[in-house]
């Protein structure tokens, strides 16, 4: 244990001692009654709960709990994050700030579909409830037919869920609001603007796709989810490309080191045959195929196994060469008869 919670043991002589002194009743204090004075120490109890002697042992020992704490405090902030954003049978999913209008629309369609279609229909189309003769008041909900009143709990349905789905701060900016169909559509005409704001839109994204390129060492699955962001939003502002046009356009901003895959798929007519789906999972196949080659270790190997009564040699770069000798013709030979003089 790292604490020191007893600074001195009281030797066995000093039993004897404490019989004849008095008592001393307050354990933190120093014992003068057991030593001289000049060998006087202070004695305390052990105590689990005491805190340590130093300021760093507290910083040591603290860190580790402060570290877990912190990790289930992020912990719990991401699953209420996820909770507000996708909602659940019983909550509908929040827009906490406008600029998230374009994703969060599919997200509250879906979740009041999947309540009650007939409920979604009366955010799209206006509720006109029947008025009264020569009045403009609106007729009592029990002078109403059953048919009438099951669209009347309809819409008011949906334009509970749809205030739930919304924060007090832009909930407050829409108060005028009375029915679904109304906060709906000033909610879509402020985030997403009139046809020219939806036309600039259009050729931002027609930008974006012709300029789509990696991003230095991103890797190839956050290049593909950035892909299928971008083809979302281009479907969602109506503009079409072709598969063949989408497999070209992604293969185009692939890093170098796949030119050579890309072709061969390219020279097979698989750009014409595959789904934009299909070639993306084609080149997670080949990275995942490439990443275990490299971490393959080499094992020893031996030749000589499988060559049938042939000698081989098992490293064959340390092989010994036959080697020649040239002998130059200028070298005389002491063999040979000396010429005539």
């Amino acid at each position: 244990m790292s604490w020191n919670y007893l600074t001195q043991i009281v030797r066995p002589e000093h039993l004897q001692q404490q019989q004849t002194q008095p008592q001393v009743t307050n354990p933190y204090v120093v014992a003068n009654a057991m030593n001289p004075p000049q060998q006087a120490s202070v004695v305390r109890p052990y105590c689990p709960f005491s805190a340590p002697s130093q300021p760093q042992q507290i910083a040591n020992s603290a860190s580790p709990w402060a570290l877990v704490a912190n990790s289930q405090v992020q912990s719990v902030q991401s699953m209420l994050q996820s909770d507000n954003e996708t909602g659940s049978s019983n909550k509908a999913p929040k827009m906490l700030h406008l600029n998230e209008y374009h994703s969060w629309k599919g997200r509250i369609q879906r979740h009041i579909e999947g309540i009650d279609v007939d409920i979604w229909y009366w955010v799209e189309h206006p509720l006109i409830r029947p008025r009264q003769e020569n009045s403009h008041e609106p007729v009592e909900l029990t002078q109403l037919s059953d048919e009438e009143k099951k669209k009347y709990k309809d819409e008011r349905k949906a334009f509970s869920i749809l205030t739930q789905a919304l924060p007090k701060e832009i909930l407050h900016q829409y108060e005028v609001c009375e029915t679904a169909y109304d906060l709906w559509n000033l909610l879509k005409t402020r985030c997403e603007g009139d046809e020219r704001a939806f036309k600039i839109r259009q050729d931002q994204l027609k930008k974006e796709f012709e300029a789509f390129c990696h991003f230095g060492n991103e890797p190839l699955r956050d290049m593909q989810s950035r892909f299928y962001h971008l083809m979302n939003e281009l479907r969602k502002h109506q503009i079409n490309y072709t598969t063949p046009e989408l497999i070209e356009r992604f293969a185009d901003a692939l890093p170098p080191h796949w030119t050579q895959y890309v072709d061969m798929l390219k020279e097979l007519g698989q750009y014409e045959s595959l789904s934009i789906a299909d070639f993306l999972r084609k080149l997670e196949n080949r990275e995942i195929e490439e990443s275990r080659k490299a971490k393959r270790t080499p094992l020893p190997q031996n030749p000589d196994v499988y060559h049938a009564g042939i000698p081989t040699t098992s490293n064959p770069t340390t092989s010994t060469r036959p080697q020649t000798a040239f002998v130059s013709s200028m070298v005389n030979d002491p063999f040979a008869c000396n010429p005539p003089q």
